[in-house]
């Protein structure tokens, strides 16, 4: 059917999407979570250990809910992040049931993350025009951490030199708008998908391909050295100069561990950690004045706080299982399989890499496409 040619491709257009609009990304997602239920059966070989898993991780984060300030709040939170990480099961069967599928599934979202890196830079150009234009408010760069990997191995692919000039350009217009909206979490990511691309996609030693990465790294942070480091130097002690390097990151971390939730195995529930305003609130001295932000700018301190000890635990078990999984597959691989599996890994680590300094456990990135990746990572399909 339509589905098993073309359909299970419809999450490579979510990035865009969510450049496009929230409304236009919602609507891609609902299609394709409700076209996939209804064709969706069970692969013939589905590891039920991969669902047991996952199952846990559910129950796990519902625990919470109930003695939450909000628990109507936590309820709509739980049920957005289940039914959007669901898409790691349609993956898994799409991967398990179509010839290619794995390679196909990579190579379109290369052409996604090309096609979102090109719409990025003509709302820059749009954007630019304007008097009130702020890069770290109006620039988009979070996506381009993890996607880069996939336009990286698109361009590969097609073989000679065009194809290799065309990878250095896309990884020097991703890097520069990465460094444009002073993005220091997505670079943190782009340094991680660079050196996983390069040693488990391409091949490198890991050596080669790590001080590689450590070189590129280091010029990124050496052209925009004021911007990224943001005065953290002229600070007199270590914890104002991590404080000030984080953007207050390192405050609300001290003042959510120096005030754990309540209930610490099940934590405060999901999304209510915004109605703590004293621990989400970042003092930035008497002439800016504080600021409160939405949550803990670490997805594992995020998931610790609203879900507790049980429901971190659980999370740490799924991300085990499934990357133990996905490394498996990799190693068996055929060379075109074991291309495209590191590319989803270089994605996956990318999100962890910038999780750690940005995005929630909620956040698009985290509930989206790493259980994408994931679940096409798990699948035997791209095994030869």
């Amino acid at each position: 059917g339509p589905y098993w040619r073309w359909g299970y491709l419809l999450p490579c257009g979510l990035p865009l999407a969510q450049v496009l609009g929230r409304a236009v990304f919602t609507g891609l997602l609902v299609l394709y979570w409700l076209w996939a239920l209804l064709v969706y059966r069970l692969p013939r070989r589905f590891d039920r250990r991969l669902l047991w898993v996952f199952a846990i991780l559910l129950t796990a984060f519902a625990l919470g809910i109930p003695a939450a300030l909000d628990p109507l709040r936590g309820i709509r939170e739980w049920l957005k992040f289940a039914s959007e990480a669901s898409v790691w099961l349609f993956a898994y069967a799409a991967i398990e049931r179509v010839p290619g599928g794995l390679e196909r599934l990579v190579r379109t979202l290369g052409l996604a993350a090309i096609a979102m890196l090109g719409v990025l830079y003509g709302k820059l150009f749009w954007q630019l025009q304007s008097a009130d234009f702020s890069p770290t408010r109006m620039l988009q760069e979070d996506g381009l951490a993890f996607l880069t990997p996939f336009a990286l191995y698109t361009l590969l692919s097609t073989g000679g030199r065009a194809g290799r000039w065309g990878a250095a350009l896309c990884l020097g217009a991703a890097g520069y708008y990465i460094l444009l909206a002073q993005g220091r979490a997505a670079l943190v990511g782009l340094a991680a998908a660079v050196f996983v691309f390069a040693w488990l996609a391409e091949g490198w030693r890991a050596r080669t391909a790590l001080a590689v990465t450590v070189v590129l790294f280091a010029a990124a942070v050496m052209t925009q050295g004021d911007v990224l480091l943001r005065g953290a130097a002229s600070q007199s002690t270590l914890s104002g100069a991590t404080d000030q390097l984080s953007a207050g990151r390192t405050v609300i971390w001290r003042q959510a561990l120096a005030s754990p939730p309540r209930h610490l195995f099940v934590g405060v529930g999901l999304g209510n950690t915004a109605l703590y305003e004293r621990i989400l609130t970042v003092d930035r001295g008497p002439e800016r004045g504080p600021i409160v932000v939405k949550h803990l700018h670490n997805f594992v301190l995020d998931c610790w706080y609203e879900t507790g000890l049980i429901g971190v635990g659980a999370m740490f078990l799924w991300l085990g299982v499934f990357f133990a999984r996905g490394a498996l597959r990799w190693r068996v691989a055929a060379p075109r399989g074991r291309a495209a599996a590191g590319t989803l890994l270089a994605g996956s680590f990318a999100i962890i890499a910038a999780g750690l300094f940005s995005f929630s456990y909620l956040s698009k990135p985290f509930a989206v496409y790493l259980p994408l990746f994931l679940g096409a990572l798990a699948a035997r399909g791209q095994v030869r």
